[in-house]
């Protein structure tokens, strides 16, 4: 859960307050403050009591004494510092001593001075939690242009084309589904494409047990992980051709690659060619990401996109050696996009809470991210329900319904999943 920003007390002790040699600012102002008033005091009584001095006199003393101040080093009292305010004290010191070469910040405006140590500039992307644990951006942030776009991140079988659709209807600017890469992929910083702090990005996931069971049911783009015959025309749905999705075991214990990358026409070429370093691959990923490589090889089947399967995150061509290592290294890659330098706000949610509870918390810290005002209204969860005089209401906790799945698939995704990286979008292990 990330922390909000803490605010700093402003410095209150003169002793902080020191130039770069580290010498008080406070006390040097103070000392030739002295001679200044000793002086002044000198000049008064000399024309009041019949000081020897003549008036002229002592008021060319006084304008020397002056130039004395004027040709102070600032090195010394403001150089490189901005001027604190302690008090009244500054205000009868000449003119040259208080304010040269500094400029005084506008204490009444904090927005307009956020870099300073009075009021240092809050996260871009702090989020805070609500009392009922919905992600709510910090409303203090500063900014000074509007969100360009909004960005739905999340794997296949998640909810995003949903949260899409609404979005795009509740709000007057572009919802997209592609960071530098298609929202199901890996994604990386890219200002080219999302220029800095220009995008508000969703990040929905999905309980691990009932997302894989969905995967092995209908594995998008993973055409190796369905059953079919060896006759299986090419551009026919699996199903309606004679395949069949695999059972449970085999679906998790496979590799998460194909036979692709050694039977791709096109991506053999890249390799005898000695080509890997250049080539064009899906999505712009590199060689060693992706298979295949080549978008020739990439054939589509009905009701499964098309074939592409991501290699291994570090770069080193590996294939997973299961669907759940690729979730891992999904989420904490969906989360990173947090830090990158295009993202304004970043919001995570669970499908199941969307599901459940309806759209109006996620539309609610749109709102306040872009400054825009949704022109929809929001999605009623599946445990909404009728009152307060027949207007309906979101429900504050409720269950979420799982699809029934084998006790020993429920013991084995509790024994190999990641729990730890779970734990952080708020997944725990499941009774089997």
């Amino acid at each position: 859960m990330r922390q909000p920003y803490t605010l700093q007390r402003n410095p209150s002790d003169e002793s902080d307050l020191v130039s770069n040699d580290g010498n008080s600012n406070i006390s040097f102002v103070k000392r030739y403050k002295t001679l200044f008033t000793v002086a002044v005091l000198c000049f008064v009584g000399g024309v009041q009591i019949g000081h020897p001095r003549s008036g002229s006199a002592a008021t060319a003393t006084l304008n020397k004494l002056r130039q004395n101040f004027n040709d102070l080093p600032m090195s010394t009292a403001t150089e490189g510092a901005t001027e604190p305010n302690v008090g009244q004290n500054f205000d009868n010191l000449p003119t040259s001593i208080a304010t040269e070469g500094a400029t005084e910040p506008n204490v009444e405006d904090s927005a307009q001075v956020e870099n300073s140590e009075d009021n240092p500039k809050l996260d871009k992307k702090t989020i805070i939690y609500d009392k009922e644990d919905n992600p709510t951006l910090n409303k203090k942030t500063i900014y000074d242009k509007p969100v360009q776009k909004i960005i739905l991140l999340g794997e296949r079988h998640g909810g995003t084309n949903w949260i899409t659709d609404h979005l795009t209807k509740c709000f007057d600017i572009p919802v997209t589904t592609e960071f530098n890469r298609y929202k199901h992929w890996f994604q990386e910083d890219d200002i080219s494409k999302v220029p800095e702090d220009s995008a508000v990005v969703i990040a929905l996931f999905r309980d691990p047990i009932d997302w894989v069971e969905a995967m092995r049911l209908e594995p998008h783009h993973a055409h190796d992980h369905v059953y079919r015959p060896d006759n299986h025309p090419i551009g026919c749905g699996f199903k309606r051709c004679g395949g069949r999705v695999l059972d449970w075991e085999a679906f998790v214990s496979k590799p998460w690659i194909g036979n692709i990358r050694h039977n791709g026409v096109h991506d053999q070429s890249i390799t005898a060619a000695h080509g890997r370093a250049e080539a064009k691959c899906l999505d712009r990923y590199p060689f060693n990401r992706v298979a295949p490589c080549s978008p020739k090889d990439s054939t589509s089947r009905d009701g499964l996109a098309n074939y592409m399967y991501e290699l291994h995150s570090d770069g080193s061509g590996r294939a997973y050696p299961s669907i759940v290592n690729l979730r891992r290294d999904k989420i904490l890659n969906h989360l990173s996009v947090a830090d990158f330098r295009g993202t304004r706000a970043f919001f995570p949610y669970r499908f199941e809470d969307l599901n459940d509870n309806g759209t109006a918390a996620l539309l609610k810290n749109v709102e306040e991210a872009t400054g825009l005002t949704a022109k929809c209204t929001p999605a009623m969860g599946r445990m909404a329900k009728a009152s307060d005089h027949g207007r309906r209401r979101l429900a504050y906790k409720t269950i979420t319904q799982h699809e029934e799945v084998p006790k020993e698939y429920i013991k084995w995704m509790n024994q190999f999943v990641d729990w730890e990286v779970e734990n952080q979008i708020g997944y725990f292990k499941r009774e089997d």
